[in-house]
């Protein structure tokens, strides 16, 4: 695997789910489309169609290599890409307010993480879901 893969893996793997193009671009992955078809060619990640906000949603084949991938991350960096996605998923219209939140805390920002959780737990009200 080349560096540029490696490295996109690890960014990644911040989202802890499946991730579209745009996610990866913003967490700062250079030629993120051609190095995800890659990926894809050596059985890595798995195209899943496309994504909601543009690009193509991908995943990873294994949990395994995702959570490697994560503990690979200095922590500096890990809270800096947090802190990134954060950044990215909070300006977008669809974005989750529980996941934006959980972002913001894991990037090291309790403050913006308490607005974005209350945030969630309006929504999770008004939409009557009181188990969530």
């Amino acid at each position: 695997m080349r560096p540029v893969e490696k490295d996109l893996c690890k960014r990644a793997a911040v989202f802890g789910r499946p991730f579209a193009t745009p996610e990866v671009s913003a967490l700062g992955v250079a030629d993120a489309e051609r190095t995800l078809e890659s990926l894809a060619r050596q059985e890595i990640l798995t195209a899943r169609g496309r994504a909601r906000n543009g690009g193509r949603d991908w995943q990873f084949r294994s949990a395994l290599v995702s959570d490697v991938a994560y503990r690979m991350l200095a922590d500096d960096l890990r809270a800096e890409l947090h802190r990134r996605a954060a950044g990215y998923l909070s300006a977008a219209p669809l974005g989750d307010p529980e996941e934006v939140a959980t972002h913001f805390e894991r990037g090291g920002q309790a403050g913006q993480a308490a607005q974005w959780y209350r945030k969630a737990a309006r929504a999770t009200a008004e939409r009557g879901d009181s188990v969530t």
